[in-house]
């Protein structure tokens, strides 16, 4: 069903239970679980979730939005990076472990061009292309060397410059300015290997660069995470597990590499969710496939058994 008719979008991010939406005039708007105060309203709790679309930080104007388990992120048209929601592990980069209801301003001394939501810590990329993370470390998520958190914006990779980002739950991944893609946090990277590493490693491909990458994996299940990518020809690739197909290759095998999916179609962006996955092509066309328990894919079916191993088209009613 269409939501808030009447009222253009030009971006969209989804967290566990809630959504956050920038209009066509820059205006933010947020809806759904307010239990850690995501939605930004100046309100927390459960009690004020909200069922329908409510505007946020009037009077800022926005670019860009990130959504994870209990904490959102946007960017400014000056460059600000906000944080609100969920804080229990600085994931918000306030310096602290407190909750915020409002947007808050951080790294104030910097100005953002990316940013990317896993689900307990936080990754942007800078003005200057540099990349930073912040929050939960237990899985080598911050990517510095270490498990310890941090409640501040931290620099990682130093020396190399990025240009897009993608969270997971526990990995994370990252395209250079040329197009090279880094890994790091544990699970399957794509390097051949399950052991992760604490640190961004390049994931060498020969000659192969990418323009898009999404990580996908379910809060419940961590040990699923799998990847997307695009690259710069518009081929569609994907590695991890893949227990329930989410990696579209026609099989439930797990992939320690890239293999290239649905090789005769080309793609201008995908996004990996829990355990299902959908893209959209270079006509327009959406495609779905993984897992269908819940009708997720859009398809006009579900249940354990209406899973798609491989890319199927979705036609809209």
């Amino acid at each position: 069903m269409q939501i808030k008719a009447g009222t253009t979008f030009i971006a969209i991010a989804a967290g566990d239970a809630h959504s956050l939406a920038i209009d066509s005039l820059g205006n933010l708007w947020a809806w759904g679980r307010n239990a850690a105060g995501q939605l930004g309203d100046g309100k927390s709790g459960m009690q004020n979730n909200r069922h329908t679309p409510a505007l946020i930080k009037e009077g800022k104007t926005f670019v860009a939005v990130a959504a994870a388990g209990e904490h959102s992120l946007a960017i400014d048209s000056e460059g600000n990076l906000w944080a609100w929601g969920g804080n229990e592990y600085g994931q918000l980069g306030t310096g602290d472990a407190t909750d915020r209801n409002t947007p808050t301003h951080i790294a104030k001394d910097k100005t953002f061009k990316h940013i990317a939501a896993g689900a307990w810590h936080s990754l942007a990329i800078d003005s200057g292309n540099n990349l930073r993370a912040w929050g939960r470390n237990n899985d080598w998520q911050l990517g510095d060397g270490t498990t310890t958190e941090s409640s501040l914006p931290i620099q990682i990779a130093d020396g190399t410059k990025f240009k897009a980002i993608a969270a997971g739950v526990s990995h994370n991944h990252a395209l250079d300015l040329d197009g090279n893609l880094w890994a790091w946090g544990k699970g399957i990277l794509g390097n051949g290997a399950t052991s992760g590493s604490n640190i961004p490693v390049k994931i060498d491909l020969g000659e192969t660069t990418f323009d898009f990458v999404s990580a996908g994996a379910s809060i419940s299940f961590v040990q699923n995470a799998y990847t997307l990518a695009i690259d710069k020809e518009g081929n569609l690739w994907a590695w991890g597990y893949n227990s329930y197909g989410q990696l579209g290759d026609g099989t439930k095998q797990t992939r320690l590499s890239p293999v290239q999916i649905q090789s005769e179609t080309k793609f201008i962006t995908v996004f990996a969710g829990s355990e299902h996955s959908h893209a959209v092509d270079e006509r327009g066309n959406l495609w779905a496939w993984g897992d269908n328990s819940w009708g997720q894919l859009g398809d006009g079916t579900e249940g354990n058994n209406a899973g798609k191993l491989r890319p199927v088209q979705i036609n809209r009613e």
